[in-house]
């Protein structure tokens, strides 16, 4: 018995407008390793210009020079954002491209990072309340997870992005 083939939400590594000052980027598959089997996992993240012109990356896809290009021309990225423990692993890509861009972790990536020998840092941890580097514009919790702990990837942070 085959597998039906997965459809990825073309075009790819390309911003597509949500909302003013709101983006989607889809990515590529990649193989999400569950143990005793891969699931083929569809990588997407967000974009959001705050206010002041930076940008904040929600869960960073995979490195890709024509979208690098296409947020260049947006703003300056300043903020990447992982928000669980399984959206981490390309943040620290991002950062050698946006090395003054602050990585900001939810609880337990960095845990999980280094079991999984992936090498990452991060400037400063995720908690229930917003920094005030943008805490006007987007709101955020820790969720604490079920459905086997969010396929044990423990926590979430929630965001909110609060009108203006």
């Amino acid at each position: 018995m085959s597998r039906p083939e997965l459809s990825l939400y073309e075009p790819l590594y390309t911003l597509k407008e949500v909302e003013q000052n709101i983006w989607i980027v889809d990515g590529d598959l990649i193989q999400m390793d569950m143990k005793i089997f891969k699931l083929p996992f569809q990588t997407r993240m967000t974009v959001i210009k705050l206010n002041d012109g930076k940008l904040w990356i929600h869960s960073p896809i995979a490195p890709n020079e024509e979208l690098f290009t296409e947020l260049d021309t947006l703003g300056r990225v300043a903020y990447l954002i992982s928000p669980n423990k399984i959206h981490y692993a390309y943040i620290a890509d991002w950062k050698k491209r946006y090395p003054y861009a602050q990585a900001w972790s939810s609880p337990g990536v960095e845990e999980r990072a280094k079991s999984q020998n992936v090498k990452v840092e991060f400037d400063a941890a995720l908690t229930d309340k917003a920094p005030d580097l943008w805490s006007d514009e987007i709101d955020q919790l820790i969720f604490k997870g079920s459905f086997k702990n969010i396929l044990s990837s423990g926590n979430n942070v929630w965001i909110n992005i609060l009108p203006v």
